[in-house]
């Protein structure tokens, strides 16, 4: 009840109620506990996308400094991966594919170069590995998420990550076979 109170008040734009039905939502996920049923978990879902969305609805660049922004934008993308992660956990495709576009929508002031691109490192393996374990089927936005990872990865000359993706758990791995040319082909198309 509170993830769909907290949806709808950020459907209204009253950020501010939305950001606190959310928080309560989340706060009750956290107190059933890791047993419970699937529908749970993509409820808990659905309010940490929108706790996130509430936040970055905060941002006021007019009036607030830079670093004022990217904190508001950090804190939206905690919550885009913690719902990413309970779509995962609830099997639920559609949370875990909104869950990384608003991710992706949020990160877009980090993905210029190094410096702040590290900060998406950690994150965005976490969105990809849900991506993956729900079977994505979104290639070209799959594919240029991998290559924004891949770029945080040279960045720190993580060569030996990289690897691990491209052969151990790499997109293609887990994928069904039907959905394997389709990723492939979208890959080609971005590098």
């Amino acid at each position: 009840m509170w993830a769909r109170l907290g949806d709808t008040a950020l459907t209204l734009k009253a950020y501010g109620p939305a950001i606190e039905c959310c928080k309560v939502a989340v706060a009750f996920l956290t107190a059933l506990g890791r047993n419970t049923p699937p529908q749970t978990w993509y409820w808990g879902g659905v309010a940490e996308c929108a706790y996130g969305n509430g936040i970055m609805a905060l941002i006021r660049p007019a009036q607030q400094d830079r670093s004022a922004q990217d904190a508001l934008k950090q804190k939206a993308l905690e919550h885009f991966v913690e719902a990413a992660k309970l779509g995962r956990r609830a099997n639920r495709r559609d949370i875990v594919d909104y869950a990384a576009r608003c991710f992706w929508n949020a990160a877009t002031s980090f993905m210029g170069n190094a410096a702040t691109r590290s900060i998406l490192t950690g994150s965005l393996e976490t969105i990809l590995d849900a991506c993956r374990a729900t079977n994505t089927d979104d290639f070209k936005f799959l594919g240029a998420m991998y290559v924004l990872f891949f770029d945080c990865l040279v960045d720190v000359s993580a060569w030996a990550d990289g690897l691990k993706h491209t052969v151990g758990r790499c997109m293609l791995t887990g994928l069904k076979p039907v959905l394997k040319a389709p990723m492939v082909s979208a890959l080609e198309s971005i590098l």
